[in-house]
């Protein structure tokens, strides 16, 4: 994997795609409206996911803004420096960071930390691009701590450090369940506003290889006492994160 972490992004691009690159960026930009820094960030992960899609391959233009912005392929290194690019041209701070995954520790793998509300947190897009497939958008990387991103995350170079959790997607979006009746609650929910597929996060579970059997149990309780229809449904499990998607049909 090819590594530039001091470079200026901008002059990794051909001179004659300069042009080009900045009127992508621009409309890529109209297109992030919040104003808060959180979703300023969010609407800029959303739009990564949405368009781009991660190529194992060793291009040069893949491991550059270019990739991801003008060609809407990348690698990690390509996924980390756009996020960087968009988020340093509407004013947060976003750092890359340089590391490995504990599942292949053979392969180096880039990603980011971004600073919002004064706290500094870990962003992996090309992750959340890999966990996400049918239409429902992926978080599970979305501002972990140093501890949380170290689970499956080996950090070699990075900034400064993400002590806090406390901004996490699933946290701010009600999703994530600390007790077996908040996931029932949850689950007769969104079944009632007809929801069929979506995604959560069980901090607190200590033994991943029990905790999808605890779910089946909770999800066929509920079942049998709701009159929904649903009949069958698929868990998929990112046991590492402890992030649960759940699709009932």
């Amino acid at each position: 994997m090819r590594w530039f972490p001091r470079e200026e992004l901008k002059d990794e691009v051909d001179s004659k795609d300069h042009a080009l690159l900045d009127e992508v960026v621009e409309r890529i930009l109209d297109k992030v409206t919040a104003t808060t820094e959180f979703e300023i960030e969010l609407q800029i992960h959303d739009l990564l996911l949405k368009n781009v899609k991660y190529v194992d391959k060793e291009k040069v233009t893949e491991h550059t803004i270019e990739g991801p912005l003008l060609n809407k392929k990348a690698v990690c290194e390509g996924i980390a420096k756009a996020m960087k690019y968009l988020m340093n041209k509407k004013g947060l701070r976003c750092e890359l960071v340089l590391g490995k995954l504990t599942e292949d520790t053979s392969v180096y793998h880039a990603w980011n930390i971004v600073r919002i509300d004064g706290y500094w947190y870990h962003v992996d897009v090309t992750a959340d691009i890999g966990m996400t497939d049918g239409g429902i958008y992926r978080y599970d990387y979305f501002n972990l701590s140093d501890e949380e991103i170290s689970v499956d995350h080996q950090i070699i170079e990075c900034p400064v450090k993400c002590h806090v959790s406390k901004d996490g997607y699933y946290h701010r979006k009600g999703l994530v369940m600390n007790r077996q009746d908040d996931f029932k609650k949850l689950l007769s929910d969104k079944l009632a506003q007809g929801e069929s597929e979506f995604v959560f996060k069980l901090p607190s579970a200590k033994d991943a290889d029990k905790v999808v059997q605890k779910i089946m149990d909770n999800v066929n309780e509920v079942l049998r006492s709701k009159r929904h229809g649903y009949r069958q449904y698929q868990i998929s499990p990112n046991s590492t994160q402890l992030v649960y998607k759940l699709k009932l049909w």
